[in-house]
């Protein structure tokens, strides 16, 4: 299991805007002045994942936070084989997924962004998207961050636990939100996972299942 040091140890000479870079969208003004994606390059940089699954992706920042990590951190030809998915349902409107898709694929070519049949909460959507049976390609990384309601956060925690490798780590964002806090305190609780609370500006829990009782 991590410590917050060993993570935080990634996070020297960057700021968000930094690492977000020219995928910065209009009105996104948290980006200059949050300290939140500084903390996902961290936790890229100390996984070093070869594959990434999100789930809620908007504009892809998270995605280009980790992925940008995993390559500082590793070789440089990572970037052109890392497998970035994401899920998102656009479900506010906004056709965010082509945005996250061309930025990502300017870093990470094998990256893709799709859209569910319905949302994100529904777990026979999202993994026939994937087209994967149980852990039949895990994810090293998941980042649960889509369908915010009660029931989305419980349903992603499903697809969560269904698409990640054994030793991989669950990421669990908007933990200052208490329903949120709740269902993620419940998931580890079953797995006997003690969370590692990183302080985003919404904290984020960091599971690692490899410590799973």
């Amino acid at each position: 299991m991590p410590t917050l040091e060993d993570i935080s140890q990634f996070r020297r000479g960057l700021t968000d805007a930094d690492i977000i870079g020219s995928a910065k969208q209009p009105g996104d003004d948290f980006v200059d002045t949050h300290d939140t994606y500084t903390w996902y390059r961290a936790i890229g940089a100390a996984k070093v994942p070869a594959s990434i699954l999100e789930l809620g992706v908007r504009y892809g920042y998270s995605l280009i936070a980790l992925g940008k990590g995993a390559c500082d951190a590793g070789s440089d030809s990572l970037g052109r084989c890392l497998k970035i998915v994401g899920i998102d349902a656009e479900t506010d409107g906004v056709q965010s997924n082509r945005v996250a898709r061309r930025y990502l694929r300017a870093v990470f070519p094998e990256a893709d962004v799709w859209i569910p049949d319905y949302n994100t909460c529904n777990p026979g959507s999202v993994n026939a998207i994937l087209g994967t049976s149980l852990n039949k390609f895990p994810f090293d990384i998941v980042h649960v961050d889509g369908d915010h309601s009660e029931t989305g956060i419980q349903n992603e925690l499903v697809i969560a636990e269904q698409q990640i490798a054994s030793d991989g780590w669950v990421l669990i964002d908007d933990i200052d939100t208490p329903h949120i806090k709740a269902v993620a305190d419940e998931f580890c609780s079953k797995l006997g996972i003690i969370p590692l609370l990183i302080p985003t500006f919404h904290g984020l829990y960091l599971c690692d299942m490899g410590s799973k009782c």
